[in-house]
Order: structure tokens, then sequence, then C-alpha cells
């Protein structure tokens, strides 16, 4: 009985190594493996980053500010993890060397945002984003941005990283310099000045402040229930194609005996053959009763009960279908009317 049964199990399992099957067993493990080695890390990871940014917002809003060659080193570039520590540092602006950085939404709104260089005292020229102005509908002049101020001065921020470069680099329209993006390196060309790779945002109520740019919502988005959900993914694909094979394995299973069963109401159910040497008997060669309604009745009953004995109804795939509603039958009543 085991032996069987390991035998139809081994059948059963390679009725399935079909082109079909052995593409779609691929996809799926393809998926799970780029779900749990790729996609779900992904969003994972960016919900690292946004809790670590989330985290150093709140510190730094919570401790004093800290001296500029403390977070900044001689090439004016920022540690990873020192990103948003509050800083203080000593030196004067340089106002010619400002750009305007465009099409920045703050509040939900078009901005324009004024980049102007910093000579420190005891470091590198720093790019100091002093705040934004509103963008105006008419774009043939630009709103006016107050200067920044001239002399020693002491300013207070936050060290940012500077963005990737852009494709476009820094353009004059409307008679200023604009850029796309805070790459200090692009801007410092531009202007003729090199300054430290990446740059302080400005404070409120700083000197030079425009109007100072608020923080960033502490939210940790939607990133960890990506990566969760991912991760299910990952692990129902298989399960899917194991139930969807057990189910196939099931269904042929049944099918076979629906045949089986159907060739053995076939076999019962079918009229002698001429040629098996059966020969009547005198029951056979007595006359038939035409007035005998029992004996008709059976006769007539007799092929109906062979039909139905040799056409059994079948399930449908993967469940059973309705029943078929039956003719009503018509039987006469005493006066020969049907009802």
């Amino acid at each position: 009985m085991t032996a069987n049964t390991d035998n139809n199990s081994s059948r059963g399992i390679r009725d399935f190594l079909t082109p079909g099957w052995m593409i779609t067993a691929l996809l799926i493990i393809g998926f799970s493996y780029v779900a749990f080695t790729v996609l779900a890390p992904w969003q994972l990871g960016k919900n690292e980053v946004r809790t670590a940014r989330n985290d150093r917002i709140k510190q730094a809003v919570q401790v004093d500010p800290v001296p500029f060659s403390d977070v900044f080193d001689r090439t004016g570039t920022v540690p990873e993890d020192q990103e948003w520590t509050r800083v203080i540092v000593r030196g004067h602006y340089l106002p010619q060397d400002q750009v305007l950085l465009r099409l920045r939404l703050v509040a939900e709104a078009p901005s324009l945002q004024a980049l102007t260089a910093f000579d420190t005292v005891d470091g590198p020229v720093i790019l100091v984003n002093r705040g934004f102005v509103a963008a105006e509908d008419n774009q043939g002049s630009l709103p006016d941005i107050p200067d920044a101020p001239t002399g020693e001065t002491t300013i207070e921020g936050f060290a940012r990283k500077a963005d990737g470069p852009s494709d476009k680099g820094v353009q004059t329209l409307q008679g200023a310099k604009q850029t796309l993006v805070i790459n200090p390196t692009q801007i410092g060309e531009a202007v003729g000045t090199a300054l430290g790779r990446d740059y302080i945002q400005l404070a409120d109520k700083q000197p030079g402040t425009v109007n100072a740019i608020p923080l960033p919502r502490l939210e940790s988005g939607p990133y960890l229930s990506y990566g969760i959900q991912w991760i299910a993914f990952g692990v129902l694909a298989p399960i899917g194609l194991i139930w969807a094979i057990r189910s196939e394995m099931r269904e042929r299973r049944r099918e076979k005996q629906e045949r089986e069963q159907l060739a053995a109401h076939t076999t019962t159910g079918a009229p002698p053959n001429p040629g098996d040497g059966h020969s009547p008997t005198p029951a056979d060669n007595r006359p038939v009763n035409r007035n005998d309604d029992t004996g008709s009745t059976a006769e007539s009953a007799a092929p109906a009960d062979r039909q139905q004995a040799t056409a059994p109804r079948r399930r449908a795939r993967y469940g059973n279908v309705k029943r078929k509603k039956q003719p009503r039958a018509w039987i006469p009543n005493d006066d020969g009317e049907r009802f």
C-alpha cells in the first residue's frame, strides 16, 4: 500500500514537470528572492534613514549649537551621521557671490531661496541658505530679496549635505544666477569662489535670514509597512504555488475516479452482444400484451434507467455544478388528460 502511494505521488509530481508549470515555479521563486533581498531591504533601509534623520532633528533642537569646526572639516564636508546638527560660526557674508534656488517647494508652494557665500573666520568659505521668498506668478521679474548684511557677524544654522549636481548647472535667468539644486561645487564654479562641499541652512532670526525654511515634519512615512508587505508577498507566493499544485493534483485524482466510475457504469448497463452466445429464452419469445400497462411502463422505463446508469453527472472542475432542473413529467389521469 505504501509503495503504491509513493508511486502515485511520484507520478503525480512528474506530471507537473511541464514548461508551463516550471516557468511559473521559477517566476514565483525569483519573485520571492527579489522580495527578500532587494525590495524589502530597500524599503526598510529608507525607513531606517528617515528614523535616523528624525532623531537627529529632535536632538538638534534640544541641545545647544556646537562650533562649526566640530562638524565641518577643512573641506567643508559634513559626515552623514552629523547632518542636521546645529552649528554656530563667525565670519562675514560675500553678497556678490549669491545664487537663487528656484522651483523648490516650501509649505507646498513654489519659492525662491537665497544661497549666499559666507567666509568663516577659521575655516573654508561655506554656502549659506538664507531662506526663501514666495515665487511670483509674473515670470518677467523676480521678487525682492533682502541683501545679506556686510561686516563680520555670527550666525547659527543646521549642517546640511549637498544635493547632487544638476545637468543644467547654474544659469543666468531674469538677470540673476539661478540653479535647481544646492550643489556648492557647481555654485562655486559659477560665482568664481571655492566653496565647501556642504552647506548651512540658516536658522530663524539670524543675521541675513530672509524667511527661515521650516524643519521637516517628523514622520516615519510608509516605508516600514511597505517593507513588511514585501516580506509577506515573498512568503505567500510560494505558499500559493504549493496550494495550486495540491489542488491540481486533487482535481486530477477526482477526474480519474470519475472516468473509472463512468467506465464501470457503461460496462454494467450495456445491452448484451448478439455474438456472445446468448440465446432467447421462452420468456423472450412470449407475446407482448399491448394492454398491459405495467409491462409497457417497465419497458419504457428501462432505457431511461440504462441511460442514467451509463451517463452519471460529473462535477465541474474545482467545485460542484448546480443541479439541472428536470422537466416536469406529464401523467395521464382517468379521463386521458395529462396534468
